[in-house]
């Protein structure tokens, strides 16, 4: 088989692609990829009219693939396996991905539902090898300790409540967790030599909810409004600079500083400082802790200057000026 030399993707799926609930993963994918994603989701859509739709678009085919289909016929595991395999089989090239199927809420271990989504789960890991990437348990590997509900899903193995916007669908949090995975396994979508887009946005490497408005700011310079996340840190935005409304829920939206209101659809730029929500943890009682090695404390001298000071694993302190 030939490889493909097209710098687009083809993800082809169900509400999952389409991305009910939140930003779909393609939208996040063509940030973090630089690559043009063809979303090819369509919702309520079994593997049988995916395939159908999927079959019929022949010029995408030479395109690198996606392929997350089953969940709304998983019970018919025979037919999915025919699906996807046909699916598979209609490309020229061995540069596509087949997705793990999800289980949601009431479908913990034990139940119906999850042992008909780890059936088919297991036989298409068996089938595609490197070409299956199993987004489910990462999904569950991603919950919030400090989240009660998270702790029993992920205790259920379930992917967390504080990544869906319901039973199943994700929120764009979690979108933004699959297209992270995603672009992390790319070699496998694009081959071995397939040059590889990165990045350094804050907001794609550390997708989060920065979640409901608990304070509002009433003035314009003197008033600010409290964020809090979903792990309970809290954010400061002031109202001047954001025109921030009286409620709604946060989630990131792209690869800059920019987050979505979901009750307004209006994008409202903010501090990158506000994205460090879940990477960085300040302590009520006032100790300031970074967990990323590469970030540290920036200080301004009095003549201008200023230098990030990080600390060795001996514990010296080191100053970059910047």
């Amino acid at each position: 088989m030939e490889t493909t030399t097209t710098d687009s993707i083809a993800a082809w799926g169900d509400s999952l692609t389409a991305g009910t609930g939140g930003t779909p993963y393609p939208t996040f994918l063509t940030q973090l990829s630089g690559r043009a994603v063809y979303n090819g989701g369509v919702g309520g859509e079994t593997s049988v009219q995916i395939k159908n739709r999927m079959l019929a678009a022949t010029d995408k085919h030479a395109w690198p693939t996606i392929i997350w289909a089953g969940r709304n016929d998983s019970d018919q595991r025979e037919q999915v396996k025919a699906n996807i395999a046909a699916m598979v089989e209609a490309l020229p090239h061995q540069n596509y991905l087949v997705l793990s199927i999800l289980n949601g809420a009431g479908e913990g271990r034990g139940t119906y539902g999850y042992n008909v989504a780890a059936s088919l789960n297991a036989d298409l890991a068996a089938l595609y090898g490197a070409h299956y990437l199993d987004v489910r348990a990462y999904l569950v590997s991603q919950y919030n300790p400090s989240l009660a509900q998270d702790v029993a899903d992920h205790e259920a193995d379930i992917p967390p409540t504080s990544l869906r916007s319901d039973f199943l669908h994700l929120s764009s949090a979690g979108y933004a967790l699959v297209a992270n995975y995603l672009q992390a396994n790319s070699r496998l979508l694009l081959g071995e030599n397939a040059t590889i887009t990165t990045t350094s946005s804050t907001v794609l490497n550390e997708p989060c909810i920065l979640g409901k408005i608990t304070q509002t700011a009433i003035h314009e310079e003197q008033d600010l409004a409290v964020w809090r996340s979903t792990n309970g840190d809290t954010v400061t935005l002031g109202k001047d600079a954001n025109s921030l409304a009286t409620s709604g829920t946060l989630y990131l939206n792209g690869g800059s500083n920019t987050v979505l209101q979901a009750a307004s659809t209006t994008a409202i730029e903010i501090s990158a400082s506000a994205l460090y929500v879940k990477q960085n943890i300040i302590q009520e009682q006032g100790d300031l802790e970074f967990n990323n090695t590469a970030n540290g404390v920036i200080l301004k001298a009095p003549g201008g200057a200023r230098y990030r000071i990080t600390v060795s694993d001996t514990g010296n302190l080191t100053a970059v000026a910047l």
